[in-house]
This record gives structure tokens, sequence and C-alpha cells, in this order.
């Protein structure tokens, strides 16, 4: 048996207006693509040789599932024109059906199916057949004959599996969320289950005051600091919500920060639009609403300002007989950058950046005493940068600081104290919103002890 799956872009169109970057088939239900629910069907099945069709270029999906080898299967691709009907679509791919029974699964459906269940009776008759429409969502079965008698093909009706066309995005979130409620022992959900309906992803980090909830699935990459998230919540991958936020009935799609104090009840998050899925109306979300505005927590500027002013000196001065007895033998390169230190991207100023080159003693405790930082701890007592902060970003990247509350390029950074430098660029973009969002004496203070010991154990 093999797989033909069926797409046309005129009958998506409508997810071209909720989730515009998003392919229909990559859309995710429960953290996991679409299609990977089609595949797992396949899988159970027995089918190994599956085709994805569609009326225009997928190259994103190419790129996702590339050949089919991560999950067992052959996935082969074939362009449609537009209004080819199922008959034209099984007749210009008869070299791949190769005379064998085929399952069709046509336009974007959800499959209601138990991954449990064994025998699901696919290669018998079918029952409760019903006459095709191409513009609907099916999943139909042709039995083997050389003919390909199209009077034979049947939608599939078994009693423990049928469809759902999702055509809305009131029928996206209805069953993401049910599917949450009630069927995710029935589906391969991505996520360790530490109990009954949590699933969590991978490098999720909760903080001890936030609350979660049952039913509740985390994607990869997430934070969650001290929010109240559930029931019935699905938080995306690369995902930050703030503390004091509340999460319920509700989604949060990938890459998405939420500030300090917001309550998304009944609602689609996707990056800074506000989705209400029974409406379908739509909200362009205000800075001020997502990147919450932070209360002002230092003593007062002047004074923290002045307070490690004093410490870049202090530091300044106890580094300055190692670094220079030490950079003379050490393995490493200056790398200068034009950076923006301002939150006016036309304030810039090249700095200085010690990147080792090789491992060695000297290498190793040159580093370990942090005095790379040098060159840059120089611009601290200029009054360029700061002691503790931001990445200094530069111009090409300086969008993200129309997303601050406050800028502040520093020497010792937020990426480094949560040794999140080399991974995902998101990852660090929400990190530094976060330090944004959340500035204050002791936090800057943790940034500064936490990375200066980081260094020295490294």
């Amino acid at each position: 048996m093999k797989c033909i799956i069926n797409s046309s872009e005129e009958l998506n169109l409508w997810t071209n207006k909720f989730f515009p970057d998003i392919k229909p088939y990559l859309l995710k239900i429960l953290n996991k693509p679409l299609i990977e629910y089609y595949i797992d069907l396949c899988v159970l099945l027995e089918i190994k040789d599956i085709r994805i069709v569609s009326d225009s270029s997928e190259v994103e999906l190419n790129e996702y599932l590339t050949d089919g080898t991560p999950w067992g299967v052959n996935i082969t691709y074939s362009l449609s024109k537009q209004g080819d009907s199922l008959i034209d679509i099984v007749n210009k791919n008869k070299g791949f059906i190769n005379n064998e029974k085929l399952l069709i699964l046509n336009n974007l459906i959800f499959i209601n199916y138990d991954k449990r269940e064994s025998d699901y009776q696919l290669m018998k008759t079918c029952t409760n057949t019903k006459v095709f429409d191409d513009k609907l969502g099916g999943l139909y079965v042709i039995s083997k004959h050389d003919s390909l008698d199209f009077a034979k093909m049947e939608q599939y009706s078994y009693k423990d599996i049928s469809v759902q066309l999702i055509n809305s995005i009131q029928n996206y979130f209805d069953i993401s969320i049910n599917l949450l409620k009630h069927y995710t022992k029935n589906y391969a959900i991505p996520g360790y289950s530490s109990e009954d309906n949590i699933f969590i992803g991978q490098n999720v980090e909760i903080t001890r005051m936030t609350q979660l909830q049952t039913p509740s699935s985390i994607g990869n990459n997430v934070r969650l600091h001290d929010a109240v998230i559930g029931p019935f919540a699905i938080v995306g991958s690369n995902t930050f919500i703030d503390k004091m936020s509340k999460i319920e009935n509700a989604i949060v799609y990938d890459n998405t920060y939420i500030g300090t104090g917001i309550e998304i009840v009944n609602k689609i998050i996707f990056k800074k639009m506000i989705i209400d899925p029974k409406t379908g109306e739509t909200l362009d979300v205000p800075d001020e609403f997502i990147i919450s505005k932070i209360k002002e927590k230092m003593f007062s500027e002047m004074t923290g300002k002045a307070f490690f002013w004093i410490l870049a000196l202090i530091i300044t001065v106890l580094q300055f007989p190692f670094y220079f007895l030490l950079i003379p033998f050490t393995s490493s390169s200056h790398n200068k950058q034009l950076c923006v230190i301002s939150i006016d991207p036309a304030k810039e100023e090249t700095l200085d950046f010690i990147v080792k080159k090789k491992n060695s003693f000297i290498n190793s405790l040159f580093f370990k005493l942090s005095l790379y930082k040098f060159p840059l701890l120089l611009h601290v007592l200029t009054g360029k940068i700061f002691l503790t902060g931001n990445t200094p970003l530069k111009k090409e990247n300086s969008e993200l600081i129309k997303d601050m509350t406050n800028y502040r390029p520093a020497v010792f950074t937020i990426n480094e104290m949560l040794n999140d430098d080399n991974k995902d660029p998101f990852i660090k973009d929400i990190n530094e919103l976060f330090y944004s969002n959340n500035l204050s004496f002791k936090l800057n203070i943790k940034i500064l002890i936490k990375t200066i010991i980081q260094n020295i154990f490294n």
C-alpha cells in the first residue's frame, strides 16, 4: 500500500491571513507539524512509500522532511496544476502507485486515529462510502486493480478513524485544544510527560513560582518565569513567558515573548498578533502589551551608574598588570566590530572582542581571569558602554532595539551568564528582551558575579 498526500494552495488561503510565514502542512498542533501526524499514520499502517503532491512550491516542506529517513519512510514530491482533480492527480502518478492499493489524504485535514489500535482494516472494503468532492478534505482508498476504476475510490469512514477538515482558524484552534483535552494518548506527542497530560520539550526552564496546570503542552527552548500556564495551554518553542502572566485555553505559537502581567485566555498569539479564533478577528499587538514596560528597580539611575563605574574601575586596575603580562603569550585574535552603543542606532563605536584561537595553559588562564574583557572595560570608563547588560549589537542586527525598553550594551552580558552565547539566535534575542524588561540592580550584580565565576571554572 502507498500513500499520496495532496494539497491545493487555493483551498488553504485562510492560513496565509493568520500564519503568513508558515506552510499549511507545517502548522503545528500540540507543537508537532501537521504533516508528521500523517506520516505517523502511514507508519502505523506499514506504508513505506509516500508522495506529497502540491500545486505550489513546497521548498520549506521539502527541507523539513527531506526523503523521509528520520521516520523510516520514503518521501517523494510531485507538482500538480491548479484545478487538477483527484482523478487527474492519480493518473499523473501511476508510476508511483504501480498498481498497488492507494491511500489518499486530500486537503488540510486532521485524522482521528489511535496509535494503540493495530488493525484498522484498511486492506478490506471501506464502509459508509460517499461521493468524493475534490474541494473537501478526506481520506480515500483505491483498491488494487489495473484500470484504476475511480468508481471504487471511496471516502474512508471506519469506526476508529475519521477526518476533520481544517478550513478556518476556529477549526484549527478547536482541534488543537480538543486533542490536548481528550486524545493525547492516541498520538505520539512531542516532549516527555512527568505527569498525566503535561508534555514538556527539551531545554525548558521553569522557575519555582511557575504554576503549570494540566493539561498543557510546552515546546523546546522555553522559559516560564513565575507564570501561570494552563489549564489547556499550548506554548510553542523558543518562547518566553514572563512573570505574573497567565496562559489559559490558549495557543502561544513559536518564537514569542510574553511580557510581565499579561493574560492570554481563549486566544492564539502568533508573533505580535492576537487572534480571536471564534470571530477570526486579529489585533496587532503594541509593544507595551507583549513587550511589557519595566518597573524601575535601581536605587536611582545616577547612583547605579556610579556604583558600576567604580566596579569597572576596580576590575580594570586589578586586570591591568595581568593583561599586559599575559597578552604577548596568548594565541588569540582581536575581532573589532562596529556596534550600536545607544538606543539610537546611529550612535556606533568600534569595540574590541578578543577571541581564543587554540587551547593552551596561558590561553586558559587568560580567559579564566576574564582578561579578554580588558579592552571593553576601557569603554566603560569612558562612558560609552555599561559593565553589565545587553550584548552589543551590530547595526545590521539592531532591529531588536525597537522592542527594548532599555538597551545597555555591556562587557558582561545576559547571554554569557545564561551560557546561551552560542545557541539559536532567537533564544539569544529572547534573553536580551528579558534583560531589557527586567532590568534591576540585583540582576546586574548577578550577571557580573555569575559570569566571572563561570569563566574561572570553565
